[in-house]
């Protein structure tokens, strides 16, 4: 029992912790926890969660488990809230302390899948029960916790006040903290009616038939739509920024805000120098600025990574590469920065473990997101004015790197495989450890591969890449995007896989050493209208006719590259994902074999 109490204390803590950083988890269950040795909790899966509003709630997630939903889930009325969560972590207590799940008969009735004992139908029997004032409805399960060994009386009050039917009844986190180690402790809070909403569900309840949804009811669904809307149009814009705010609690000295102000030379005025027009000044709150050349190092899948100078509040200089991106929708622009640095970071820190330091994989620090205005420069007396219509306004979202000197360059005769080799073997050690976390990189290319001031290959530009892909699956996308000259074939029809990165580094291969693409672009060139554009059809027929394995071949043969070489490329490019290699590891295997032959 010292066990549980460990793990319990640890879940209420860590989902209290979330839940201050404005995020609702909306899907609290036992497989969604991941407990250590020591106790300490861990919350997966986050594909339900939703933000906070000023008010502290969000609509009703569409997505959730039955049997651990809150109350105001199942019926579609109220809101998200802390109080939802606390009800599903007294599901989840209830389970650790007993040993079975909550309601065990909607448990048996959600796997048997009979019609009529859905665990729908059979949780709305108990609102019906409760709504016309009969004894509550879970009597038996309660009786079953209090008969339990072990369980101190304490804990079962808790549980019982977190699965109380009204969210305003239920407590708060801090109030379930203090309950949980001060036994003797109670919430000084008014006992309202188990349905303060009685008279809305009594009208709802009588409309629904045996073991229907109230989703399906078109007055409800009218309602739901009709309050998430509400809901919706007062938090659109500040979800992003509460995004942001919510990571940067949870991890801390990662997000910096600012501003910055574009000079713009009036007409008629005597502007500012090239230097000064070239160079600009990000300044941070905290003290910290960023000083950018609009040179570009490279570009990425949504922006251009420019060399720039971070200073910071004692005056020490670093040299970093900044990726910026300007919006003016912030709400659509920056959870796409959110996931792509998320994603780089997680990648980062596992190479940075595994491989030591300078991993193949480009160093990712912070995100910064600024306001960024345009002063008019009016006469050289007066100085900047700051305009004060919106349209002058943008925003700037930032993501800073370790400075790399520039893009992979391939001179037209090649590189030399001998002297090239061990870093081709860097880069499949930086895709590896992708694969290992479950994610595809998805834009393998050689605009994505840096060089770093010692010569080494640095992998970047995690904007397309895709988590949660299993090894050895295929999986169905909704859309695939970046560079349709690298894609795998698979990719065509909007489905991906460790292989398919596989099959773009095969391509890059071929190039690196060679110095020849598998294409010539103007081969490739249609015109649409004004737009000049890839001919897709025949690039798809050339690379499942094989053309483009052909040309690879030949192209390595006349270089002079070794045969396994050519046969570890050609076994990478293979049309059918299951006949390429599976693993970093085989083709490390076979890159220390050519290298012990050259």
């Amino acid at each position: 029992m010292l066990q549980n109490e460990r793990i319990a204390s640890s879940l209420l803590k860590t989902a209290s912790e979330i839940s201050d950083a404005g995020i609702l988890h909306c899907d609290i269950k036992p497989k969604n926890i991941l407990i250590q040795a020591n106790g300490t909790v861990k919350f997966c899966d986050f594909g339900s969660a939703l933000f906070k509003n000023e008010d502290g709630v969000a609509p009703i997630p569409k997505g959730y488990t039955p049997s651990y939903a809150a109350p105001e889930f199942t019926l579609n009325s109220g809101s998200a809230s802390q109080k939802s969560e606390i009800y599903q972590i007294g599901l989840t207590l209830f389970e650790l302390y007993v040993g079975v799940p909550f309601c065990q008969a909607l448990r048996d009735a959600r796997e048997s899948k009979p019609q009529s004992t859905s665990p729908l139908g059979q949780e709305l029997k108990r609102y019906r029960a409760l709504v016309a004032g009969e004894t509550d409805p879970r009597h038996l399960e309660f009786e079953m916790l209090e008969k339990t060994p072990n369980v101190p009386s304490h804990i079962q009050k808790l549980i019982k006040a977190m699965l109380d039917f009204n969210p305003e009844n239920r407590p708060t986190f801090e109030d379930a903290i203090r309950m949980f180690n001060e036994p003797d402790w109670q919430p000084d809070m008014p006992k309202a009616p188990a349905m303060q909403y009685t008279d809305e569900l009594k009208a709802k309840l009588a409309t629904i038939k045996e073991g229907e949804s109230p989703n399906r009811l078109e007055d409800v669904k009218r309602e739901v739509k009709r309050k998430t809307q509400e809901l919706t149009d007062r938090t659109t814009r500040s979800l992003p920024i509460r995004r942001l705010n919510a990571l940067r609690k949870l991890r801390p000295n990662l997000i910096q805000y600012g501003r910055k102000t574009e000079v713009v030379t009036g007409p008629g005025v005597a502007g500012p120098s090239a230097e000064d027009q070239r160079r600009s000044v990000i300044r941070y709150p905290n003290g910290v600025s960023i000083t950018l050349d609009e040179a570009a190092v490279g570009k990425g899948s949504y922006g251009k990574v420019k060399p720039a100078i971070r200073r910071n509040k004692d005056g020490v200089e670093t040299k970093v590469g900044i990726k910026r991106f300007k919006t003016k929708d912030p709400g659509q622009d920056i959870p796409k920065v959110i996931d792509e640095f998320e994603l780089h970071r997680k990648c980062y820190e596992r190479a940075l473990a595994e491989l030591g330091d300078s991993p193949p994989i480009i160093g990712i620090q912070t995100i910064g997101i600024y306001e960024a205005h345009k002063a008019i420069y009016k006469q050289s007396t007066e100085g900047f004015q700051i305009p004060d219509k919106d349209d002058a306004t943008h925003y700037h979202i930032t993501l800073e790197f370790e400075l790399a000197t520039g893009s992979l360059s391939i001179p037209e005769e090649g590189l030399d495989l001998k002297s090239t080799i061990s870093k081709l073997a860097r880069l499949v050690q930086a895709i590896a450890i992708m694969h290992e976390l479950g994610i595809v990189h998805a834009d393998i290319k050689k605009d994505n591969i840096l060089v770093d001031s010692e010569g080494g290959y640095k992998l970047a530009d995690f904007g397309l890449a895709t988590p949660k892909i299993p090894k050895g699956t295929l999986v169905q996308t909704d859309s695939i995007k970046g560079t349709p000259y690298f894609w795998a074939p698979e990719m065509w029809s909007r489905k991906i896989s460790h292989e398919s990165d596989w099959y773009s580094l095969g391509c890059l291969f071929s190039q690196m050493i060679t110095g020849k693409p598998h294409y010539v672009i103007e081969d490739y060139k249609i015109t649409d209208g004004e737009k000049v554009k890839a001919n897709v059809t025949k690039l798809r027929e050339d690379q499942f006719s094989g053309t483009f394995r052909r040309k690879m071949e030949a192209h390595l043969t006349e270089k002079g590259a070794p045969r396994k070489f050519i046969e570890l490329v050609l076994k990478m490019t293979e049309i059918q994902p299951s006949q390429r290699p599976h693993s970093g590891e085989e083709i490390l295997s076979a890159l220390a074999e050519i290298e012990r032959e050259l």
